[in-house]
């Protein structure tokens, strides 16, 4: 496991290190206020970094720093730290939820498959929020299962640990969990008096850590963040062209989401024989908590306005082991086969997800009556194979940093787009000390960054003087740096 974990690692540094492009939005976003948090601490503000609202919680940028401690604040310490805390969270937990559940074998190959699964491959290539959430729900459903109903005493302290970890990671935490918290919690009700009277105690112990430990970030940002909720459940939905509830684009969506982001058509059809031989009283008991995951995660998010692909991501671990426990119920010499020829796959999806292979093609996809469906593809979810394209967004705000003035302000005028945006003019800037300004107030600041179309005319200001220009961009864009005269 620790090898499997120490390869797949060492190829994901070496795609953040050989990608050149500058992060896309969630991803400028999360490492910008990783590095904010980073400051705090250097500069000895507790309070800010205890209950400093940035929207997110701020378990995961926490759990950052002391690597940026260690090598830096740099962009691929921050993907190292989320493979080392996160992808050992979620290799070791699938592979315990599963053997917990059925056996050892079951457990390696189901860690093997949610590892190199498109969308958590890729996730865990970039510093983003939800694949620590998938590593955090797998630990915290393994506890609960290993609990017995909240009859394991020992078990009650990491329970509440997990699910206060998990809060603080994101709020969609419970959402997650909830069904099989639910499924663990109600019998209880129906125990022996002294079983029952020991499972609620270590049950409401348990809350109470939790409890104890989210509730100064939560009650000191709770007006600000149910005001971005609201914006983000539902209008940020119909700003972004989501289905609208109850339609049948709603109902499908998650669900094509499975085939099309998640896991392509092979890990589909391990998926579905799972589901499919699952029905045995005794199988399905064994697999009860994983069907609840995953079935509850699918309707909760269904139900909500906002989609994206990413939303429905701690199932996947409950997806691997469905995908694989019935392989060993074959004959051992099929079972030995098939398993075999299950991580051939996995490796092979892992490295052509990240690193191109031209003799197959990018994407093969099935058109059934207009809608396309993803068979397989050399990418995850937003990226895939590193590119060599040069946006120069950096290298702009490194050359204002580098500038003989004190006050290193600076005005963007151009599209804000998936690989130069607003987000990543933040984060380089706070790494860089250096601010920028809205362009309503262009003659406070000294520098402006004109990004435009070939065809638009130059930015002319009598004010200020072209410093540098860039070499067109890859969407066919022209960068230039211009300095107050």
């Amino acid at each position: 496991m620790l090898l499997i974990l120490g390869v797949l690692t060492l190829l994901n540094i070496i795609w953040v290190l050989n990608e050149t492009r500058p992060p896309h939005w969630d991803m400028a976003r999360h490492l910008l206020y990783s590095v904010t948090y980073w400051d705090f601490l250097r500069h000895g503000k507790l309070l800010s970094f205890i209950l400093s609202y940035r929207y997110y919680p701020p378990f995961l940028y926490w759990s950052t720093l002391p690597f940026y401690a260690a090598l830096g604040a740099k962009e691929w310490v921050s993907v190292l730290a989320n493979n080392l805390i996160f992808g050992t969270t979620l290799l070791f937990s699938t592979y315990y939820l599963g053997k917990q559940l059925w056996n050892r074998k079951v457990g390696l190959l189901a860690a093997i498959v949610v590892i190199t699964t498109p969308m958590i491959a890729s996730q865990f290539r970039e510093y983003q929020i939800d694949a620590s959430l998938t590593a955090i729900v797998t630990l915290f459903i393994l506890l609960l299962i290993k609990s017995n109903n909240f009859r394991e005493t020992k078990y009650t302290i990491a329970i509440g640990i997990v699910a206060a970890i998990g809060m603080l990671d994101k709020w969609t935490f419970i959402l997650a969990v909830l069904p099989v918290l639910l499924m663990v919690t109600i019998p209880i009700l129906w125990f022996e008096s002294e079983q029952r009277k020991q499972a609620l105690k270590n049950f409401l112990v348990s809350f109470a850590i939790g409890y104890i430990v989210v509730s100064p970030w939560y009650w000191t940002n709770i007006r600000s963040l149910a005001s971005d909720l609201k914006y983000n459940a539902v209008q940020a939905g119909g700003a972004e062209g989501d289905p609208a509830i109850r339609s049948v684009a709603s109902i499908t969506w998650y669900l094509k989401n499975i085939l099309n982001n998640q896991l392509y058509l092979i890990p589909t059809l391990l998926f579905i024989t799972g589901l499919a031989t699952t029905f045995k009283r005794e199988t399905l008991k064994k697999n009860l908590p994983l069907i609840l995951t995953i079935v509850g995660n699918l309707i909760i998010f269904t139900l909500l306005r906002n989609k994206d692909a990413r939303y429905t991501m701690p199932i996947l671990s409950s997806v691997a082991i469905m995908a694989t426990y019935w392989v060993f119920s074959l004959k051992p010499n099929v079972a030995k086969i098939i398993a075999g020829l299950i991580v051939i796959y996995c490796a092979f999806a892992f490295v052509t997800i990240g690193y191109n292979i031209k003799s197959i093609p990018v994407n093969i996809n099935l058109d059934i009556k207009g809608q396309q469906y993803t068979l397989f593809g050399q990418h995850g979810y937003i990226i895939g194979q590193y590119t060599n394209e040069k946006w120069y967004q950096k290298e702009v705000v490194n050359d204002i940093a580098n500038q003989p003035i004190s006050n290193k302000t600076f005005t963007y005028i151009g599209p804000d787009t998936v690989w130069f945006n607003s987000w990543g003019f933040d984060y380089y800037n706070a790494l860089q000390s250096v601010t920028k300004t809205d362009p309503i107030n262009i003659s406070t600041t000294n520098f402006v960054i004109v990004r435009r179309a070939s065809a638009d005319p130059t930015f002319n200001n009598p004010s200020f003087e072209l410093q540098k220009t860039y070499p067109t961009l890859p969407d066919g864009t022209l960068l230039s740096l211009y300095a107050k005269k």
